[in-house]
């Protein structure tokens, strides 16, 4: 259980009054979810309070140990009994492969690819570092070289952070697209995708407002 992997007497405290005694919710694609509660980045206060529960759900239904890639080393933040691959060019973590997910050429493919609000910095480090097409590029080495045939790719990222990432969730590279946005105390609702990509842009609040989720198969 979640609950086990609490230290905290606060974080426990806050999973148990919000799962078995108010009982509050989200929805996306009309299912419901609790929110995810851990203190490892605070997750209560942000994204990842959404992130987390519908990337499990995808993960539980396609996961096999040696066909999934996780870009960007999140899942075993909080989850280190996971087994799969995960790729993240910078982390020092247990099991990470450290390679540019652009130029990355494993000697298999793989049936399931997650990505964790990870996609919107390929090519995008702030103000300092900027590569319009690098995402691109990435993404073209995913779809051709890294998925199977019939494979799936999800990611989440923030919206109005990279216009690169907005103008490809604005286009037909997603077969699936679905838009979550904050509102009050961290409670989120799902948006139209119009809605989404019209809402404030990182510079005019100190929060992800909305949350872009894409679905490609190949």
């Amino acid at each position: 259980m979640i609950i086990e992997k609490l230290k905290s007497p606060i974080y426990k405290f806050l999973y148990i009054l919000h799962n078995f005694f108010f009982k509050i919710k989200f929805y996306f694609q009309s299912k419901p979810y609790y929110y995810f509660i851990n203190e490892y980045n605070s997750t209560y206060l942000n994204e990842r309070a959404i992130e987390i529960p519908i990337a499990i759900e995808y993960y539980n239904a396609f996961f096999k140990s040696n066909e999934t890639l996780e870009i960007g080393n999140v899942l075993k933040r909080y989850f280190p009994e996971l087994k799969h691959d995960a790729l993240d060019l910078y982390e020092s973590f247990e099991g990470v492969i450290n390679e540019d997910i652009e130029f990355y050429l494993p000697a298999i493919k793989y049936k399931f690819i997650l990505s964790i609000s990870t996609l919107e910095h390929v090519g995008f480090d702030g103000d300092e570092t900027l590569d319009l097409e690098k995402l691109r590029r990435s993404l073209n080495n995913i779809t051709e070289n890294l998925l199977t045939e019939g494979g799936l790719l999800i990611a989440t990222f923030p919206l109005k952070y990279n216009p690169s990432i907005d103008e490809l969730f604005a286009s037909n590279f997603f077969q699936e697209k679905y838009v979550m946005q904050r509102g009050l105390f961290n409670l989120w609702k799902q948006v139209s995708i119009d809605q989404g990509l019209s809402g404030k842009s990182k510079k005019d609040t100190a929060f992800v407002r909305q949350i872009g989720i894409g679905i490609f198969t190949k």
